[in-house]
Formats: C-alpha cells, structure tokens, sequence
C-alpha cells in the first residue's frame, strides 16, 4: 500500500509538473494574434466572431464593426456606395490613409471616375473564410443598402485548407479556429469518464492531443494523404460560395465582384517561388486550383501576380505595406473603371452629382 501510494502520489505530482510547464508553453504560442482572441472582437450568431465598435487613431468602427460613419438608417441619394469585403489584407485596404488623410482605395475610384460621390464601406473582418463573408451579406451588410460588393480573398480560405482539412471530411473551408468551436464533439467528449480528468490537465491534454494527431498523420504539417480530388473538392467549394455571394447580391440588387488576392509565395508562372518546403507546394497547388476556376468567372479578377515584382511590399506572406496597400487600390479601381461607369444606377446617380 505504501508503494501505491507513492506511485499515485509520484505520478499526480509528475502530471502537476507537466500541467504547469505545458501552461507557460501554450502561454507565450497563444500570444500570437487570432481573430477570436483579440480584445476588439465578440461572439456574434451564426458568424462566429465580429469586431466590436471602437475608435483609435487608425481606424473607427460603427456597432457593426465596419469601418464607416455612414448610417444605416439613411443612404444619401447622390452616393453611390461600395462594400469591401474579405479578411484582413480587405480589412486593411479599406482602412488605409494617404498623406492626405483620406482612404486610398475611395480616393482611387473617385479620382478614376472623376466623381467625389463613391462611398466605401469596409466590412472587412479579421480571418474570414468566404462562408462567413455570405452570411455577414445576408445578416447585415445588405441593410446598408449597397449598390456594389467587393469581394477581396481567397488566403484565408487556403489557410482553412490548412488548418481544418482533418476536422471533419465532410466539412470544407470553416472558419480558420473551426476546432474551437466543435461544441457538440467538446458536449460528448465532456459526457466521458476521461474527461472528469482531462478537464484537470486540459494544456497535458492538448499536448497529448498534438503528439496524437501528428502521428495519425493529421497535423497542419502533413500533406501525404492530399490528392488531385482535395484540390478539386477545396476549390469547388470555394468557388460555389462565391457565386452564392454573386446571386444572393443580385437577387438584392446589388453587383458583385471578386478578386483573388495576392500571396508572396504564390506564382505559378514561375518555380523559383516553389519553395522546396512541401507546405508551400501543396498550398499553391491548391491556390492555382482556386484561381484556375475563379478566371473563368465573368465577374471575378486574379491579382494574384500583382506584386511578383514588388515582393518588398509584403510584411508577411499576405499582408502589405502602405505601398503595396496604395497599388492594390489602383489595380481594384482600374478593374472596376468600366464596370461602373456603364452601370445604369451610377450613371442615374452620376446625373445628380452635377445637378
């Protein structure tokens, strides 16, 4: 007995130790920013997460969480008014300032059309997959009455790839922190006699749960089980919800256009960008596939090439500096040029301007 007790007591205190070491360890790995666990954002139906309002230097959200001061309630008859959506890189786009003070991405289509009556509202929120862009459509953005939606994505939807691909097979593109919001899995998992104990050592059973999945060869690392069919299913899905967002929209009124965004590492015209890493390899493999079908889309553009010359704007493999942020506005304006100025509703609204 007095051995048991030594064991149990050994192995309670062995499982103290590691509770503790894996606490400060998954301590300073979560300080990486997440959508879901930044202070500016909330838990919202059906989306998942949106951004509370807030005011700060650089940028000013209403109690949607949309960079805009335009009210919900009233549209000025004379604006014409164009939603930006996508994740981030969108989100960052729409907020971005010149010298002068103003958001090149409005300033850019103002000054292409020679008008001062275009009107962005950014929707763009942190880490959405296009899932969570058709629901935020159909929930809030369309009350705003939009003549026009941007769409700007498409890493996002390759990190989902990435990340949830082992989650559940018949389950694709989830929102990227899809595991953290299994709560019906979490429900029968927490009904188990094990559970009564995981919950004591939940950062031991995180790590346990880590060494599981990358030797079952279900970990972000691991791409031997991706075949042709992935690529083709991944990017299927893709572009079906795109055009749900484009015949939603137009069953509204309102246009859609989408464009692929830009990734440092992403060119297919040229294999010194295929790195030798495997991850890379198999991430622009299925990024060609996304773009391959998004071209043949009448209403969707690649800008996926857009910095191949100007690697230098990227910060990191999808965001962008000022400049990048500014030629970025240019190519999207440039695009839209022609689309708009031959839509009847700018044109009616172009009257009114000069009236």
């Amino acid at each position: 007995m007095k051995k048991l007790s030594y064991i149990i007591i050994t192995v309670f205190l062995s499982l103290i130790i590691l509770e503790i070491g894996f606490s400060l360890i998954f301590y300073f790995k979560d300080q990486s920013v997440q959508a879901i666990n930044l202070p500016c954002t909330k838990d919202t139906p059906y989306l998942y997460y949106s951004f509370l309002p807030s005011n700060t230097d650089r940028i000013s959200q209403n109690t949607d969480g949309f960079l805009t001061n335009s009210p919900i309630e009233k549209k000025d008859s004379s604006i014409y008014r164009i939603a930006l959506i996508g994740g981030s890189v969108a989100e960052h786009l729409g907020a971005e300032k010149d010298s002068a003070n103003q958001f090149v991405l409005q300033k850019e289509l103002n000054t292409i059309l020679r008008t001062n009556n275009i009107e962005i509202i950014d929707a763009g929120t942190s880490a959405y997959v296009v899932e969570q862009e058709f629901l935020l459509i159909q929930l809030i953005l369309q009350k705003y009455k939009p003549d026009l939606i941007i769409g700007l994505h498409g890493y996002n939807d390759l990190s989902s790839f990435k990340f949830n691909r082992y989650v559940n097979n018949q389950i694709l593109l989830p929102p990227l922190n899809y595991r953290d919001f299994l709560v019906i899995e979490q429900g029968k998992r927490n009904n188990q006699f094990i559970s009564r104990f995981t919950s004591l050592f939940k950062n031991t059973y995180r790590a346990y749960d880590f060494v599981k999945r990358y030797f079952t060869k279900q970990n972000t690392y691991d791409y031997s089980s991706v075949t042709n069919q992935t690529y083709e299913a991944y990017s299927n899905q893709y572009i079906t919800i795109i055009n749900d967002i484009k015949d939603f929209s137009q069953s509204k009124g309102i246009k859609y256009y989408d464009f692929l965004q830009p990734i440092r590492y992403y060119n297919n015209q040229s294999e010194n960008y295929l790195l030798s890493h495997d991850e890379v390899i198999q991430m622009t493999k299925m990024y060609h596939a996304f773009e391959e079908k998004q071209t043949k889309l009448n209403f969707a553009f690649s800008l996926s090439h857009l910095f191949d010359t100007h690697l230098n704007v990227y910060t990191d493999d999808c965001h962008v500096t000022p400049e990048g942020n500014s030629i970025l506005a240019k190519a999207i304006a440039s695009q839209l040029k022609n689309i708009i100025e031959v839509d009847s509703v700018y044109r009616k609204k172009k009257n009114s301007f000069s009236l």
